[in-house]
């Protein structure tokens, strides 16, 4: 087992099949939350499960938030609900941060789902924490791949500072992975990341995966439309067999 600080996050995650992918765990590959296809599964989520991964995450992000405040005001850090909770409430503890996190609205997957469901989620809170007006917020999470769901977290917290009569100020998001191609969804929604699987899978290699997976993780994450072509998904199934 390598030491948290030379740890290689996308190799044990492999080893450990919290990366699946079609060539060793399922030919037929995954349809995503999305309607997309893809030929290898993430599952950060249960990261938290395994202390060593855990805390290299952690201390990943804390390092990356460190210079982040060097550069910027951070009063506060917002875990996104769900995996993002636990991750920053390890950033704060080490950095001495104020926390707070979001609530899981049910039904409420996109930023057109908002309105409703803060409609109907009534007098309970959108966000958990004690803000004062004027307080600069940094958004704490697991994953990025398109940046979609971290537009959604910041519009949760502008709603409950609209509701609540404050003024809050938006300083990015940082996460422990950014899933899809480089310099997507950073450029796009502010966020940083401390670790990037396109540039690292090559991690997986020293770990028992293969050439091959390593080559269609890389393109899916620069094209992912491709693959949802049925000639090229059949021909990426096929290569299961060889």
């Amino acid at each position: 087992m390598k030491g948290v600080n030379n740890m290689l996050l996308f190799g044990e995650m492999y080893a450990r099949k919290l990366i699946l992918t079609w060539a060793r765990d399922k030919p037929e590959g995954w349809t995503l939350a999305s309607g997309a296809w893809s030929p290898f599964y993430f599952m950060f989520r249960h990261v938290p499960f395994h202390p060593d991964l855990f805390d290299y995450s952690v201390t990943s992000l804390t390092g990356l938030v460190s210079s982040i405040r060097q550069e910027r005001r951070v009063d506060a850090i917002v875990g996104v609900a769900t995996t993002g909770i636990p991750l920053a409430a390890g950033v704060a503890l080490r950095l001495g941060v104020p926390l707070a996190f979001t609530r899981k609205l049910a039904g409420v997957s996109s930023v057109s789902d908002l309105t409703t469901g803060t409609s109907l989620w009534g007098q309970h809170s959108l966000l958990e924490g004690a803000f004062q007006s004027g307080m600069h917020y940094l958004l704490i999470d697991d994953v990025v791949t398109g940046g979609a769901s971290k537009l959604l977290a910041r519009q949760q917290v502008e709603a409950h500072a609209k509701k609540n009569n404050l003024e809050l100020v938006f300083e990015g998001t940082a996460v422990v992975v950014d899933r899809g191609f480089p310099g997507l969804s950073n450029s796009v929604h502010q966020v940083s990341s401390a670790n990037i699987l396109y540039d690292q899978a090559d991690e997986i290699l020293r770990y028992g995966g293969t050439e091959k997976e390593v080559k269609v993780i890389k393109k899916y994450l620069q094209a992912p439309d491709l693959f949802q072509d049925s000639q090229t998904r059949a021909s990426v199934i096929m290569s299961a067999m060889e």
